[in-house]
């Protein structure tokens, strides 16, 4: 498993290319989600509050974006399910279960995991 220490939210915010007001809102959520904790003072920033291999993907987006994928139309209609289907519904709706499953069972370790191989792999050919 990959380390995830603590890190500074200015660091943070500079890392992921993101102003601080953004990265404050989308921390928050994480917060709140039970997701990361955070520490005041000089040695003070945000942490995970569970191994990473333990955060599905899934957990991550719905603590970020509200819903999910799950309770969105493709096409943007507020009102999209069996009962009133959009015109994409019939291959929306197993599509996104399917993603819905594909995240869930995909962790934060995974996703860290995945960047570091690719990196890995372009400074080899890089060399």
């Amino acid at each position: 498993m990959l380390w995830f220490g603590w890190i500074s939210q200015s660091a943070l915010s500079r890392a992921a290319k993101i102003s601080a007001a953004s990265l404050a809102q989308i921390l928050h959520r994480l917060r709140n989600a039970g997701l990361i904790v955070a520490r005041r003072g000089p040695r003070g920033g945000v942490g995970l509050a569970r191994a990473a291999r333990d955060i599905a993907v899934l957990e991550i987006i719905r603590a970020i974006d509200g819903t999910g994928i799950e309770g969105r139309c493709v096409l943007g209609f507020s009102e999209c399910s069996d009962a009133m289907p959009c015109p994409a519904h019939p291959v929306w709706k197993p599509a996104k279960e399917l993603l819905a499953r594909q995240l869930e069972h995909r962790s934060l370790d995974d996703l860290a995991r995945s960047v570091e191989r690719k990196r890995a792999r372009a400074s080899r050919r890089g060399a």
